[in-house]
């Protein structure tokens, strides 16, 4: 979301909605936390992403080994985008958009260009072993047998040793340093549908290799965001643990850039890291499968801190920090307390915003917020699945009932990732 491309110095790049004449946005910038506690004696190794990232483009070529220079300098290790329901776009091309007043230019790849050979997924339809593109025939996919149709596909395979060395990653601003990396290979896909009911709603799918020697103890992945309803000092935070949902809706019901009615935005965890329970009274259900003796381990932690605050309540830069707010604690590794209940809790604001009930965020400011899931434990080898979808509504009416329409609007998210998005082509 962070648009350092169209922009030089760095602007909020998520646009909604596309048809407004002025550029109004709803995201400043988002990433990917990845923390263990690694081999014998559990090091706390940490990787990051968010304003600037410990991330490189490329794979893990041999496991448990630092990738030769030769990946960092490969320029095939790139996203990979494709456009599906236009045939005209089948072998590729440039189209140009128009988004808040201001015109983009897409290029698209081949179905033909799409990495098989890198690891993207595609959906096998001619029944001969192999990806041979055609436009009734094979075409990429979103993986795991999944053969949902999206407008839209971009993939692309990074990795934590930044620019393949092992170094101690840096620290920045909400970017937690001082810790080496893991040896994290993530393919990630990012998809939409351009049908009504998914309309403002983008989908977000990592696929996680420990590509590493050493065990992962205590995993944790994280998404931090830095939501700005379009004003950045207006806005609040929440959480729904029972849908796996976090948002940020604005303090009251007229923002300076979207005006009365702003809307709310969250991410909603669709398939979370599978944990092994061995008990047969334990289910995972998938899309694709369902597991006895394991668990989803859902959302496990909500936290939301200010720019410009301390260490325990401010954007974290060290990897301590960071980790505490992953395992559910504030960044000084202190409980978080319900205001309300005066008990311990993982999830910050996990009261009902709608109705003003329980413990809500009541003071407005510049927040950014991480979305958590653990924990697990990750071998040599092993992979897990997250997938998110990020939604956007104003359906609501006023900025408090707009956070009872995102709910209702990530259930619809939930139900057609279910269902393999049958009903949205």
């Amino acid at each position: 979301n962070y648009d350092k491309v169209s922009f030089p110095n760095g602007v909020a790049g998520f646009i909604w909605p596309v048809n407004s004449p002025q550029k109004l946005t709803a995201v400043f910038t988002s990433g990917l936390w990845i923390g263990a506690k690694t081999g014998p004696q559990r090091t706390l190794s940490l990787s990051a992403s968010m304003y600037n990232t410990h991330y490189s483009p490329g794979n893990i070529p041999v496991m448990g080994q630092v990738p030769p220079q030769s990946v960092c300098s490969d320029p095939s290790w790139r996203g990979y985008y494709v456009q599906l329901t236009d045939p005209s776009l089948f072998s590729g091309g440039t189209r140009y958009k128009t988004a808040g007043g201001r015109q983009y230019t897409f290029n698209y790849d081949s179905w033909a260009a799409w990495p098989v050979q890198k690891g993207a997924p595609y959906v096998e339809i001619n029944g001969i072993p192999g990806y041979q593109p055609a436009w009734n025939g094979d075409r990429p996919g979103i993986g795991n047998g999944m053969t949902a149709r999206p407008e839209e596909l971009l993939f692309i395979v990074f990795m934590d040793y930044t620019n393949c060395s092992d170094s101690i990653h840096r620290s920045e601003l909400s970017l937690p340093g001082g810790a080496p990396p893991l040896g994290a290979e993530i393919h990630q896909i990012v998809f939409n549908f351009n049908c009504f009911p998914l309309r403002d709603i983008y989908f977000i799918k990592y696929r996680i290799i420990n590509k590493s020697n050493l065990l992962w103890d205590s995993t944790y992945f994280s998404v931090p965001n830095d939501f700005d309803l379009g004003e950045p000092n207006d806005d609040q935070t929440g959480c729904d643990s029972i849908r796996n949902l976090t948002f940020v809706n604005n303090w009251d019901n007229n923002d300076y850039d979207y005006g009365m009615n702003p809307p709310a935005i969250g991410l909603r965890f669709l398939q979370s890291p599978l944990k092994l329970t061995g008990s047969n009274i334990d289910t995972a259900k998938l899309p694709y499968d369902t597991l006895i003796g394991y668990k989803l381990t859902g959302l496990t932690g909500f936290f939301t801190y200010y720019n410009g605050s301390n260490e325990c309540y401010g954007d974290p830069d060290h990897a301590i920090h960071a980790y505490n707010i992953m395992r559910g604690k504030d960044g000084c590794g202190y409980n978080i307390i319900n205001w309300v209940t005066g008990n311990p809790t993982a999830f910050m604001y996990s009261g009902n915003t709608c109705s003003r009930t329980g413990w809500h965020d009541s003071v407005q400011g510049d927040k950014r917020n991480n979305s958590n899931t653990g924990n697990i434990t990750m071998n040599p080898g092993d992979t897990q699945i997250v997938v998110l979808s990020y939604m956007i509504t104003r359906d609501g009416g006023n900025n408090l009932l707009n956070v009872c329409a995102l709910q209702s609007l990530s259930d619809s998210a939930l139900k057609y990732y279910y269902n393999d998005f049958r009903t949205c082509i």
